[in-house]
């Protein structure tokens, strides 16, 4: 884009840079009254574009789902019940650890953690249950607070067993 440092980002909108005549023209045009500073690095609270929401990455695979399924697509129905199973077993699952083991998943603890217990855990974890989904990755934050606070594994290690 040229001269955005010279000129308001929240008012120019993509537009107005095509007609300086040093940007191409291509595809969609749909977005050219947006404002250039929705595309730009710093978000601006003048800059809200109503086209434009914030989805957490985890629930990328989720909210696709949802939309094909709203289309009738059988298999995305069926794909989204699996989804919405293997988050609540991720749920329960980590919900039950916390309270067994005296914390829960969420916050961080003080202290640095142990790596090689850390690996060990999401090893053991992934040898008894099955490689972590994207929306199971957010648990990890158990393991590693775990291993600041306790080496002791075999306790945990049987209740993931039992657990899968």
């Amino acid at each position: 884009m040229e001269d955005v440092e010279s000129h308001d980002t929240e008012v120019e909108t993509l537009d107005d840079q095509f007609e300086k005549g040093k940007v191409s023209r291509y595809g969609d045009m749909s977005f050219v009254k947006d404002k250039v500073c929705s595309f730009m690095g710093v978000h601006k609270p003048k800059c809200e574009n109503s086209k434009i929401s914030a989805l957490n990455s985890r629930d990328v695979k989720l909210a696709s789902l949802e939309a094909m399924a709203g289309k009738n697509d059988k298999g995305a129905k069926i794909a989204l019940e699996k989804e919405l199973n293997e988050r609540k077993f991720y749920d329960e699952a980590f919900e039950y650890l916390g309270r067994k083991h005296g914390f829960l998943h969420k916050g961080n603890k003080e202290g640095e953690t142990n790596f090689s217990c850390f690996r060990e855990l999401i090893g053991h974890w992934e040898k008894s249950c099955g490689k972590m989904t994207d929306y199971g990755l957010k648990f990890f934050a158990f393991f590693y607070n775990f291993c600041k606070v306790s080496s002791d594994l075999a306790e945990l290690k049987a209740d993931i067993v039992e657990l899968c």
